[in-house]
């Protein structure tokens, strides 16, 4: 098959979806040495973001950049022309994955689509307007369009299935995995890290993720306000960069009078991403809604103890490996926090169940399972008529 993926948030900031696509890449270009891979750069924001094209070392993937203006690239996006590089229209494509639910042209070849999540249409409060009336209809629009759906989680599954009306057969879940700078780590290795931020090893909580309202910081901040009045000294580092409508974290935190036991990091690489996981003594997760909560996932295979919400996809994820309260209940996730740091049994039970359930996932596997869409893709399009 020749296969072409859509790469363009490579060029950007790496959060979530940047992260599948990158490990996707380089899982698909470790198990699969048969097929032709090309990697596709549509993006108008590549100098501003000042990331470079990336390259991968495999034989077998080719990379194309093509950087168009602003406008086109809404045009792209609202519903207009699909806008490729003419090399790939005078190719032959049989399949093209868009890995973060792009609208998908109707004449290349068959498509793929991942839905990471239908926030948008489940909570539109936790986006900006534009983006709702944006991706809304784009996400039904590459729904309808698609010969297969992939999603990340059996609960992202569900959402698709009730929300967007497609049936079950086009529709596949296939989870994520740790990212390979994850694993456990001693003091030593992580010093020089944990000094530029001013920390020290397992002397400090954690939540890593972008700064937006889903994520739920007002509550976390109230739950340290508290345990800081019980005597508690760790500081609570935030490590993400600043999304949308973030004002009412940064109210929370003045109003609380806890500023100065926070640590803000800003947008941090993949590789002080974990260090920072691996060295704190907890990551505190209490996300209302996760397609499937990559965080988690990586604090586990840092042997980092968690305490997450028990809501959407999360504990599907988390299985028995970490502690699961509801997102709102502020009493309990003050409980949780409490009885892990207060325990250190507990905490080293924890670091094993994290361990042991973060090796049942990894890359390779996401990628074979990837490419199983694919061939489903190809040879049977239509399962529904066979």
């Amino acid at each position: 098959m020749r296969i072409a993926v859509d790469a363009r948030t490579l060029l950007m900031e790496r959060t979530g979806i940047g992260h599948y696509t990158e490990n996707l890449i380089h899982g698909l270009g470790a198990v699969d040495k048969t097929n032709r891979y090309v990697l596709f750069y549509i993006n108008a924001f590549r100098r501003s973001c000042r990331q470079p094209v990336p390259h991968f070392p495999y034989p077998n993937f080719d990379t194309r950049a093509a950087i168009f203006p602003n406008r086109l690239l809404d045009w792209f996006f609202t519903g207009g022309l699909p806008i490729l590089p003419v090399e790939l229209l005078a190719g032959v494509v049989d399949v093209f994955h868009f890995p973060n639910h792009a609208l998908l042209p109707q004449w290349v070849g068959r498509r793929v689509v991942t839905f990471h999540d239908l926030t948008v249409l489940l909570f539109p409060e936790f986006h900006p307007p534009r983006r709702c009336r944006v991706l809304g209809p784009a996400l039904h629009r590459a729904a309808a369009q698609a010969d297969r759906i992939l999603v990340d989680s059996e609960a992202t599954r569900r959402d698709v299935l009730l929300h967007l009306g497609v049936p079950g057969w086009k529709v596949v879940t296939v989870p994520l995995a740790p990212s390979p700078h994850c694993r456990p780590r001693d003091a030593g290795e992580l010093v020089d890290v944990l000094a530029r931020y001013g920390l020290a090893y397992r002397q400090y909580l954690l939540h890593l993720g972008t700064i937006e309202p889903r994520k739920n910081l007002p509550c976390l901040l109230r739950v340290f306000a508290r345990l800081r009045r019980e005597g508690l000294e760790l500081p609570l580092v935030l490590a993400g960069s600043a999304g949308w409508d973030n004002g009412e974290t940064e109210r929370t935190a003045r109003d609380l009078g806890v500023g100065s036991s926070i640590v803000r990091t800003n947008y941090v690489t993949d590789e002080d991403a974990a260090s920072l996981l691996a060295g704190a003594a907890l990551l505190v997760y209490p996300s209302l809604y996760e397609g499937f909560g990559l965080p988690i996932l990586e604090a586990m295979a840092c042997g980092t103890p968690v305490v997450a919400s028990n809501t959407s996809s999360i504990p599907e994820v988390a299985g028995n490996a970490a502690i699961l309260v509801p997102p709102t209940d502020e009493g309990e996730i003050l409980a949780a926090v409490r009885s892990v740091l207060k325990d250190q049994d507990r905490q080293e039970d924890m670091r094993r169940r994290g361990l042991a359930r973060a090796a049942t996932f990894s890359w390779e596997r996401t990628a074979r399972e990837t490419l199983a869409v694919y061939r489903a893709a190809v040879e049977n399009p239509r399962a529904d008529r066979h």
